[in-house]
C-alpha cells in the first residue's frame, strides 16, 4: 500500500493530473491489471482521458475502459480478458466487484471518500451533531469514509492468495490526525510513501507484458 509522497493535496491544482500519472506508472509496471476508483465523475473522466491519450510510460497504449461506456458486467468481462486493460470507474464500482486473481492487481483511489457535507441527509445530521455539541466530522464523516475506504481496498484482495498494490492518492491519510483512524481500518498492507517501491514490486510479479489475460473469476452484484 502506498500514499505517494509527492502528490498534491486533493483540492490543489494538478491533483487529477497527478492521479492519472500515478495510475499510468503503476499500470505500466503491472502491464494493465489496474482499477482506478474516483470519488467524482468529473475526476473519472479526466483520469480516463489522460490514460487514453498518453498510454503507458513504455509508450505502449492501454485499453482504457470507463464506467458508463457499457454495462458493468460487460466492462468487467472485458477488463479480465483484455491485455493491458485499465478500468476507470466511480461510485458503483467501489463495492460489489469481485475479480479474483492477477487480472486485478492494482487499485488506485484518487482521494479519501468523504461525502460532500451539503448532501441533504448528511447536512441535517451535521447540524444536529453541532447543536448537541459533538464533532460531526470525527463522529460521522470519518467513520463513513473508513467504511468506503475498506470497500475500495477490498476490490484488490478477494482471496487469501491475492496480492498487488493499493495506492491512495491523498496525502491527508499520512499527514492529518484522522488519517490514523483510516489507516487502522485497512488490512495490514506493507506500507510505503514511494511510488518507485510499488513499481519495482509489480515488476517482480509481472516481468513480461501479458499476451493473454491471467485466469480469474469475476462476479458482480452491482447494477450497471
Amino acid at each position: 500500500m502506498i500514499v505517494p509522497d509527492a502528490i498534491p493535496e486533493p483540492n490543489a491544482a494538478g491533483h487529477r493530473e497527478a492521479v492519472a500519472q500515478v495510475a499510468r506508472r503503476l499500470a505500466t509496471a503491472a502491464n494493465g491489471r489496474t482499477l482506478v476508483l474516483c470519488t467524482a465523475l468529473a475526476a473519472m473522466r479526466a483520469v480516463a482521458e489522460t490514460l487514453r491519450t498518453q498510454g503507458g510510460t513504455d509508450d505502449a497504449p492501454f485499453v482504457v475502459l470507463t464506467q458508463g461506456d457499457a454495462p458493468k458486467e460487460t466492462l468487467l468481462a472485458r477488463f479480465t480478458t483484455t491485455p493491458r486493460a485499465v478500468l476507470v470507474a466511480s461510485h458503483s464500482f467501489w463495492e460489489g466487484v469481485d475479480v479474483v486473481g492477477e487480472a486485478l492487481s492494482v487499485v488506485v483511489i484518487d482521494r479519501l471518500p468523504f461525502a460532500p457535507p451539503n448532501e441533504p441527509l448528511l447536512a441535517a445530521q451535521i447540524a444536529r451533531m453541532k447543536r448537541a455539541g459533538s464533532d460531526p466530522f470525527l463522529t460521522i464523516q470519518v467513520p463513513r469514509a473508513a467504511t468506503l475506504l475498506q470497500q475500495g481496498a477490498g476490490r484488490l484482495v478477494r482471496s487469501e492468495r491475492d496480492h498487488g498494490v493499493l495506492c491512495i492518492c491523498d496525502v491527508r491519510l499520512a499527514t492529518r490526525g484522522y488519517g490514523k483512524v483510516l489507516w487502522s481500518s485497512l488490512p495490514p498492507f506493507r506500507r510505503s510513501r514511494s511510488l518507485a517501491v510499488a513499481e519495482n514490486f509489480l515488476r517482480t510479479l509481472f516481468p513480461e507484458p501479458r499476451e493473454t489475460a491471467a485466469p480469474s473469476g469475476v462476479h458482480s452484484d452491482g447494477a450497471p
